[in-house]
């Protein structure tokens, strides 16, 4: 018998066909006690409970379709139009006493973000936490860590968060690149792909070598402080690398990476139970260590971005909310201020004990870098996008998620650019 079923949707539909096989072909109490066995052969704890070990896991099978390639951290190449992008994590969990706890994350997937590309095995996370007073919830961070700046980096995770792509924030790319410096206004223009427009194979085929205002969630290397007291919460960082590093940058303990550490803060306010409200501001430098076309008498250091980012959650019964905004300025030395505003409205309703419907509006906006002789050079394209899906717990460690999606640029050669997914997590 013929096959009629679109090549392209064929890896989207497999992933969920291998979800509801899972449903199906395992009863639920069964799922939930063999990976409530595997999570207690992977916990060691001391007689008098002094000291802790605890190892977890989570498999992420996710596939991508995306029928014209845009500009974000979703690398599907110029022909591709569908993606498969699993990720195998493993977690590990320490704690001595009340006062030291250590962290660690072994990642192996297709690429930090969805990418053709072999499997890769990588330390993600390492961190060690001690808690001098934990009465006054004050916490001092060494290592390499997410970054504080921001709500979104703390709720990323595939299994916390309803959602199977990030916001425009942290996936849009801007005109500039981290690996060389700009010098020239057309020279920007052509990065950002707005003179001229280009096709999708066109935009796509530097793509690589752009970076957004927010890569991810930064797992850089450095320390953190966070405090709080009463309804306040307050934490700094001091890392190597900023907030638009790309992950090579995140561990790269150099001299050179030292050389302009990043500076970042977040005030956290809950005026009420369902509320929560955050100021975050960071700086630092946008260049990569060994950045080339620097200009003569300039540094890293001359190419700074500063950002400040607002954010706003609302919990109350079975709906969740979550707004942010990120501004960011990046200075390009000779020409001028690159400003851009960048906002995600998120929001998730759990309809019943299984399902839950999400849905999200992220939109992202250039301000054109005035020149000296009165013209101006535009760095990055407009966009928005809409994205919404069901979510269905099929155990209480096991879950599926689909989402659909359009993405709208300006200038562009497409006006609409549709896109799906689909996602399952299974965790131990």
């Amino acid at each position: 018998m013929t096959c009629f079923l679109p090549l392209s949707f064929r890896p989207l539909l497999a992933v969920v066909a291998a979800g509801l096989l899972l449903h199906a072909g395992v009863a639920r109490a069964d799922w939930d006690e063999a990976t409530d066995q595997v999570g207690r052969a992977l916990d060691f704890a001391a007689e008098d409970g002094s000291a802790r070990l605890r190892f977890s896991g989570r498999l992420d099978l996710a596939t991508y379709l995306v029928p014209e390639p845009t500009a974000d951290l979703l690398y599907t190449g110029p022909e591709a139009d569908t993606l498969f992008s699993p990720v195998l994590l493993l977690f590990a969990d320490a704690r001595i006493g009340e006062h030291i706890r250590a962290q660690a994350q072994l990642r192996a997937d297709r690429g930090f973000d969805p990418a053709d590309e072999p499997l890769d095995l990588r330390l993600e996370e390492a961190a060690l936490r001690f808690t001098p007073w934990p009465e006054r919830r004050f916490v001092v961070q060494a290592g390499q860590f997410a970054t504080i700046f921001g709500s979104w980096a703390k709720r990323h995770a595939a299994w916390d968060y309803p959602f199977i792509t990030a916001p425009l924030a942290q996936e849009n790319l801007t005109g500039l690149w981290d690996g060389t410096a700009v010098r020239r206004a057309p020279t920007l223009e052509r990065w950002a792909h707005v003179a001229p427009v280009g096709d999708a194979a066109a935009l796509v085929e530097d793509e690589e070598l752009r970076i957004p205002i927010m890569w991810g969630a930064v797992y850089g290397t450095g320390v953190a402080v966070a405090a709080g007291a009463g309804r306040w919460d307050l934490a700094a960082e001091f890392k190597n690398c900023g907030l638009s590093s790309r992950p090579d940058v995140w561990n790269d303990r150099s001299a050179e990476a030292w050389a302009e550490p990043t500076l970042a803060a977040r005030l956290g306010w809950r005026p009420a139970m369902p509320w929560e409200l955050g100021l975050s501001v960071a700086h630092g430098t946008y260049l990569a260590p060994g950045a080339r076309r620097v200009r003569v008498g300039r540094d890293r250091g001359d190419h700074p971005q500063t950002t400040a980012g607002l954010d706003l959650t609302y919990a109350w019964r079975h709906f969740q909310f979550w707004g942010e905004a990120l501004a960011a300025r990046f200075a390009v030395p000779g020409l001028g201020d690159a400003d851009t505003l960048a906002y995600a409205l998120e929001t998730k309703v759990r309809v019943s004990p299984r399902w839950a419907v999400f849905a999200r509006w992220s939109q992202q906006v250039f301000v054109p870098i005035g020149l000296a002789d009165g013209g101006e050079a535009r760095w990055g394209r407009d966009a928005w996008r809409l994205e919404a899906g069901p979510a269905l717990r099929l155990a209480a460690n096991a879950q599926l998620k689909a989402q659909v999606g359009v993405l709208h640029e300006q200038p562009a050669a497409e006006s609409l650019n549709p896109s799906a997914a689909v996602q399952l997590s299974v965790r131990f």
